[in-house]
This record gives structure tokens, sequence and C-alpha cells, in this order.
């Protein structure tokens, strides 16, 4: 005959078993029921039913209103009721403030105390499974909030307002918003991924280190990870963008694409770069591109000259809706369905601001001569052709020669 104490040592270690295997309330709570030939519930600080075992009575709950109010404030530790053929015990667990958890077992004979400290054993690890399920509830939430600023803040880059990105930390600035030049990493890897290296290489503050690794939402394998341009920046968790380079070294289906330094207002173009990149190092053996193209246009023109024309040319949309000019500035890196993903808004909706735009700025290139007789419809390029095309760039509507004119020399290795 085992005895009493071995029994209740066996069932401890079944339980915890129970727990290390599925880890829910209603594991437990169906093991419990089992154990001691009982229908148990758990009642939540909010009163309700939060698990229970198939055949249990909702009714008792709704009959007993005082006595698991008198347990839920701390007046009663536990209480013993009949309730006509049902036995019923409940027992109240954690502290007082704000409102207790309530186990409730019901039976056609009352518990045994071998029984009785068996339930409240499981009710001890049942309201720490709560607190855990409530401690990972609240830790999604922080992260969704913290992807969401952190894309805020990389938003305003984008549009080159510093001032709005300091504005969106609410004084926790991130150090990346004191660098003077930054090298935007475009890391590809898998959506599933993407959410735990976000979450891996985050500090305390929501951000990472002096960069930042942001979810794409036009491309859902893609991490935005502005780094600051300079030797050893203080906190720096990404070292530099080499420890992107150990990832692509250690995952065989990782790609990274890397721009020239860029000044922090002028992020967009930074990103289009490491874009570009990105596509070539798809096709690299290494894995790895850094953007050594052409200048930019800005980049080869005298500052003040260029800068006023380029504010004259555009002058005519500061009397648009600044949501004409938002998406006009994202849609000349970006293809229009991302743009849509990105501003929460529809493709049509993108479709007009674009076509507003071309009406307000002009045609912006000469228009094709018009034909005197009717003539066969041109050709495409062959299939084959576009296939290829597409399949080098790996970019929906990016054309292979405007990547391999803006790419040049070799891809240096990645660094160790």
């Amino acid at each position: 005959m085992v005895s009493a104490h071995g029994t209740r040592a066996e069932g401890l270690d079944e339980l915890l078993r129970v727990v290390q295997r599925d880890g829910s309330q209603s594991a437990v709570l169906e093991w419990l029921g089992r154990r001691i030939g009982a229908d148990v519930a758990w009642i939540g600080p909010r009163g309700g039913i939060d698990a229970a075992t198939p055949a249990f009575p909702d009714t008792v709950v709704a009959a007993l209103p005082e006595h698991l109010e008198r347990l839920a404030d701390g007046r009663l530790g536990a209480a013993a009721t009949r309730l006509g053929t049902l036995e019923i015990h409940l027992e109240a667990f954690g502290p007082r403030a704000p409102r207790r958890p309530v186990l409730v077992t019901v039976g056609a004979n009352p518990l045994t105390r071998e029984a009785a400290s068996l339930a409240s054993q499981a009710g001890g690890l049942l309201r720490l499974l709560g607190a855990a399920s409530a401690a990972a509830d609240r830790n999604r939430a922080y992260q969704c909030k913290a992807r969401d600023v952190r894309f805020a803040v990389l938003t305003a880059l984008m549009g080159g307002d510093l001032t709005l990105a300091r504005r969106i930390t609410c004084r926790d600035v991130p150090p990346l918003l004191d660098a003077e030049y930054v090298r935007v990493h475009l890391l590809q890897c898998t959506p599933t991924d993407r959410d735990r290296l976000a979450e891996a290489y985050q500090d305390g503050s929501g951000y990472h280190g002096s960069g930042l690794m942001v979810h794409c939402p036009a491309f859902r394998d893609h991490l935005i990870c502005p780094i600051p341009d300079t030797p050893d920046p203080p906190g720096d968790r990404l070292r530099g963008g080499q420890e992107l380079r150990r990832l692509v070294d250690d995952h065989p289906g990782y790609f990274l694409g890397v721009s020239r330094p860029h000044p922090l207002t002028d992020l967009g173009a930074a990103y289009g770069e490491a874009l570009h990149a990105l596509a070539v190092a798809r096709n690299s053996p290494e894995r790895v591109a850094v953007y050594e193209g052409r200048p930019s246009l800005a980049g080869v023109l005298p500052r003040p000259a260029g800068t006023a024309w380029a504010l004259s040319r555009t002058a005519p949309l500061r009397n648009e809706p600044k949501l004409t000019g938002d998406i006009v500035r994202l849609a000349v890196t970006f293809p229009r369905a991302a743009v849509a993903r990105l501003l929460s808004i529809s493709r049509t909706t993108v479709a007009a601001h674009c076509r507003r735009a071309e009406r307000v700025l002009g045609p912006g290139r000469r228009p094709r001569p018009r034909r005197t007789r009717p003539g066969p419809r041109p050709r495409g390029p062959p299939a084959r052709s576009r296939a290829r095309r597409s399949s080098a760039t790996g970019l929906p509507g990016t054309a292979q020669h405007h990547t391999s004119d803006r790419m040049g020399g070799s891809v240096p290795p990645p660094a160790s």
C-alpha cells in the first residue's frame, strides 16, 4: 500500500510533467479532475471562468456569488459548501489586490485531505501559469508598440524630418538620431526569423543600440537596419553591420544589401541604394553586396543650384494635399502596392494621388510621336528575357539595367 506522503509526492511529480509537457491551465485542470474524481474550474480575477473541465456545471458559479466575492477580495481563504447533491470546494490564491483567482471543485463526495492538498498545489501552479500568460501578453503588446515606434521613426527619417523623428520618441531619443551619416543595411530573411531577430537584438528602450531593426511593411522578409557610419558607436549591438554579415554567413537563406554613407536626413536615398544592392546580393555567391554605383544626381549637382532647381521643380506640389506629397515621396522608392501598405491606404488612392502629382508637375518625358497610319503593335521583349530580368533583380517592377548601371566593382567579402 502506498503511503499518503508517497501518493502526494507522485501526484506532484506527475503534475509537474503535465506543466512541462503542455503548460496550459486547461491541461492542468483536466489532470486534476481525473486525479481527484471531480470537475474543476479556474475563476479568473475578472470573475469569469478562464478554464474548466468539459463536464463542469456552469450554474455552480452563478449560484455562489457571495462565496466567490468573499474569496476573491481576501475575506476568505477557502470554503466548502453543498449545492443540491453536489459537494463544492473553493480556494483562492495569490495576493489580495486587486482580485484573487479561485479554484472550484465539484463532485458527488467531499474532497479527501489528500485530494484537497493536491488541489491546493495545483491551484498554486495555475496562478503562476496565469501570471506567466499575462506577462507574455504584455510583452507581445510591448513588442508591437516598440515595432510601431521604430517604424514611425524610420518613416519620419525617410521623409527627411529629423524633428518629427525626435518628437515621436517622446524624449527617449535613440542614438541613431544623433548620427551624422548612416548606412542602411537591408537584411532578407524568413518572416519568422525577422520577428525573432528584432526581439533578440532589442535593448531596454525598444531600439537596437545605436541602430534600428525595422520591419518592412512592403516586404515581409525584409528588415531595414539604419546604422551610424562611425567606428564603434556607443551601445552598438549590431557592431556597425558586422553582426548582420555574420547572420548571413550562418544562414544560407539570408541576403544583405548595404548602401553608401548618407546624411541622416537622406535616409530615403540610402534605402533605395540598399534595395538595389540586395537585388545584386541575391545573385552573388557571398550573398552580401555594397552599393558602389555611379554618383546620384543629387551628388553631382552643385548644392545651392541643385537644391534651388529641385525646389522650383516640385513647388506646385506644395499647394496640393500633404498626403499627395507623402505618397509621391515614397513612390519614387517603393512600388505603388508597397506604398499602399506603408500608409495603410488602398492602391486606388495611391494611384489617384500619383496622377494628381503628374498633372500638377507636367509631363516628365517627351510625348510619343503620332502615327500617320495604323501599324502593327510593337512587340515586347521575349518571355525568356523578361523572366531572366525579373529573376536577376528579384524585385517587382525593377529592370535589370537599372540595377547594373548603378552597381559597379566587385562585392567586398564579409568582414570577419
